[in-house]
């Protein structure tokens, strides 16, 4: 199963329904295109939402590799992507950011570190630990993070 046109557009009304209940929305996507970006700033607009656009790269091309390659589908029915799809993902530089991370010498404590230490600022007085999966906290804020076919 892969994720097209129709489960982008599942996404961006689960992440809307969330944030107008003042959920915090953490969108992580490959959003290698600006019309993805801009879907995702514009479900924050609708919501009144503040938005943080993060962009995760591996600079390190053998160790992205080796990240594609090693990673295993972990839901029912979900393929990954194989390196030939990645290397052959459209991709155009992003126009603006929040912010960005480069892992290819990271490990995966290491990088959510480095995007907890970023954000907070960011935050403005939360507590980053809240922003920890499955951890809920009331405001209504959107965190959208996009990659080229990352794999940690």
């Amino acid at each position: 199963m892969k994720a097209g046109h129709e489960g982008y557009a599942i996404a961006y009304a689960i992440a809307e329904d969330n944030l107008r209940l003042e959920n915090i929305v953490v969108a992580d996507s490959v959003n290698s295109i600006p019309v993805t970006r801009n879907a995702w700033r514009d479900v924050a607009t609708r919501s009144n939402a503040e938005i943080v656009e993060i962009e995760v790269v591996c600079s390190d091309k053998p160790e992205h590799r080796r990240r594609v390659v090693g990673r295993r589908a972990d839901i029912p029915g979900h393929s990954v992507p194989t390196w030939e799809e990645v290397l052959n993902r459209e991709y155009a530089p992003w126009e603006r950011r929040s912010f960005g991370i480069d892992t290819a010498r990271k490990t995966t404590d290491e990088a959510f570190r480095s995007l907890l230490r970023a954000l907070t600022p960011i935050l403005q007085g939360l507590d980053p630990k809240a922003w920890i999966p499955s951890r809920k906290i009331s405001g209504g804020d959107i965190l959208t993070g996009g990659c080229r076919g990352m794999a940690f």
